[in-house]
């Protein structure tokens, strides 16, 4: 019975105030993004896929997609980094970061994360998200005589091709 209702109390936080946000031109997958990053490249979109959130990331991740985004003879993994206009992001014009926000969504996201964590439940939390994307123009691929790669990307270690500046959540759902 307790499990049903830390659900039930769950469901309820997720159903209150999730959403102060206006509907955009435009909602895609990742997987949908990776075929062509560039050309969303400073817009504002709606991009969906599986929340991931931990003490050194947060990013929106797809799951097996057809594509992948490929530099340099580099495939990159199918996430991108989430940030808030406040984040103290590296080597991004302050312009880029210029757009409205609904940080109480963004806090509630952390919040219900943190909720599944601890009550231990196996689920995924799926969102849509809308921001303004920032790609790079030219990606840097550093390949050692050893075989290591270093890239430069966004988010921790520089792994995710390109970074969503949140202005919104639209949808939460958890599976």
């Amino acid at each position: 019975m307790l499990p049903l209702i830390r659900m039930i109390g769950l469901y309820l936080i997720l159903g209150i105030g999730v959403c102060k946000c206006q509907t955009t031109r435009q909602s895609i997958t990742v997987c949908d993004l990776m075929k062509d990053l560039q050309s969303f490249r400073g817009k504002l979109i709606g991009v969906s896929g599986s929340l991931l959130m931990t003490e050194e990331l947060i990013v929106l991740r797809a799951g097996e997609c057809e594509h992948r985004f490929v530099t340099e003879g580099f495939a990159w993994p199918r996430y991108i980094s989430l940030v808030t206009p406040s984040h103290p992001a590296r080597r991004i014009d302050p312009k880029e970061m210029d757009i409205e926000v609904d940080d109480e969504a963004f806090k509630l996201l952390s919040e219900v994360n943190s909720l599944l964590h601890r009550l231990k439940l196996k689920r995924h939390m799926f969102v849509t998200v809308v921001g303004k994307l920032i790609v790079r123009e030219k990606y840097i691929v550093h390949h050692t005589d050893r075989g290591a790669v270093s890239v430069d990307g966004f988010g921790h270690l520089g792994a995710a091709p390109a970074m969503l500046v949140v202005q919104s959540v639209q949808e939460v759902t958890i599976r």
